[in-house]
């Protein structure tokens, strides 16, 4: 099964390459013109979370989601957890040093 987002890419591609129209793409694609027409409704206050949560997730590279979730208050830990994700703004873990055991003796 597909999105909706994803035939709507297909429907656009057909009828750009010049195949047919747009209520002909939609009937064989099986999708509303309706559907077709929508556009995505993200809200505001949304759009503003994801770009503060991107800001401090490059201002602040080593701190985690849920440090970013409180320094921001009230945005959801899942949320900001979601976001990072997408904008591959992971914190990497740091190499742990490897504590030699036992006595080893070099000779060339």
């Amino acid at each position: 099964m597909v999105g909706s987002a994803v035939e709507r890419q297909a429907v656009k591609h057909y009828v750009l390459q010049g195949k047919g129209a747009i209520a002909k793409a939609c009937r064989a694609m099986n999708l509303n013109r309706s559907t077709f027409y929508l556009k995505s409704q993200v809200s505001e206050t949304s759009q503003q979370q994801r770009k503060r949560v991107i800001e401090l997730g490059k201002e602040k590279p080593r701190s985690g989601y849920r440090m970013i979730t409180a320094l921001l208050k009230r945005v959801n830990a899942k949320r900001v957890l979601r976001i990072r994700g997408e904008e591959g703004l992971y914190v990497r873990k740091r190499q742990r040093c490897l504590q030699r055991v036992g006595h080893t003796e070099f000779k060339r």
